[in-house]
Order: structure tokens, then sequence, then C-alpha cells
């Protein structure tokens, strides 16, 4: 693949005669902040209001012509940059397609080893509290991590149970109220 070659690139500076029209500026309106306007001259007023906003929306136009033109061909270059990515995404969608599946298998495979185990191992041989009707009752997803491992699962189980069991033995042993907060319980763990 061709290695991205940028053949001309070019930062400057903007050069004006800054200096000049801002000297002459604070000379020129110097005199507005200490005027005081009067009813009989609120024309003057306006004017002067209407003649310094017109200024700043002379040096704004300048100010965005500029940028535009400073930009055009930083935004050629990203339209060109997009169209490559655009290229690559077509590919990289049909991959994307194909390891999602291969994920769906591999966590579809994991998660029946999880059940195979609880199904034929741990639950036969194991006291279980009575709430737990299946392995989903105390699933987690991170279970489903290729990095999470059946020892660490098979653990997870067992602490997650004992705890479990812990829970009913607390509620059990309240003087009031034990049968309903069990079903609470029940609902949610």
């Amino acid at each position: 693949m061709a290695e991205l070659k940028i053949t001309s690139y070019q930062i400057g500076t903007i050069d004006f005669n800054f200096d000049e029209i801002k000297n002459e500026l604070m000379e020129s309106v110097a005199h507005y902040e200490t005027l005081a306007y009067s009813e009989e001259n609120i024309r003057e007023c306006k004017a002067d209001h209407n003649k310094l906003k017109a200024l700043i929306a002379a040096l704004d136009n300048e100010r965005k012509k500029r940028k535009k033109e400073y930009l055009a061909p930083l935004e050629a270059f990203e339209d060109k940059i997009k169209e490559l990515q655009a290229i690559i995404g077509k590919p990289l969608a049909v991959i994307d397609k194909q390891l999602d599946a291969f994920e769906k298998v591999r966590k579809g495979k994991k998660q029946g080893d999880v059940e195979k185990w609880w199904a034929d191992d741990y639950a036969p041989n194991n006291e279980i509290p009575e709430i737990i009707q299946s392995i989903t009752d105390i699933w987690d997803e991170r279970w489903m991590n290729v990095t999470y491992s059946m020892k660490q699962i098979e653990k997870d189980v067992t602490d997650r149970l004992a705890a479990i069991q812990a829970d009913i033995d607390t509620i059990n042993s309240l003087p009031e109220y034990s049968f309903e907060a069990m079903e609470i319980y029940k609902d949610g763990l």
C-alpha cells in the first residue's frame, strides 16, 4: 500500500498593517469613550453608534473572507482524506461483520460450556439456594470475555451463591416481615 506523503504543506502568517490600523483606531475612537450625548444630539449618537458598528462589521467581514481563503486548502485535503477513508471503510465493514459472527459463536460456545458445567458438575454436587432456579439467575456478562477463565467463573458462582445464602439466612432471621423481605429479595437478589 502506498504511504501518505504530503508533497506541499505550508503554514504561514497573514501579514497586514495591524499596527498602523490599531494606532489610527485608538486615536479616532478615544474621544468616544468620554463623549456624553444628550437628547438634543441623539442623531449624532445614533450616527456614531452606526459608524462604529460598521467598522466592526467591515473588520469581521475581512476576517471571514481571509479565513475562508486560508482554510480552503485544508478543506480540500479533508475531503480527499474522507474519500480515502470511505474506500477503506467498505472492506472494514465486511471484516467487522465476520468478526462479530466469530465473537457470537465464541460467546455461544462459552455460554454453553458454563451452562454444561453448571448442569453436570456444579448443581448436582452442591447445595443451591431454593430461589436460584438456573445459572441464568446469577449470570454475569463478564464471564463471556475472552480473558475470563472458567476457573474464575467457578469461583464467582461459588462466591455469589454463598453471598445469596448469607442474605437468605439474614432475611429469615428477621423477627418481622421476613416473608415480605424474601419476596422482594427474590425479585432482584
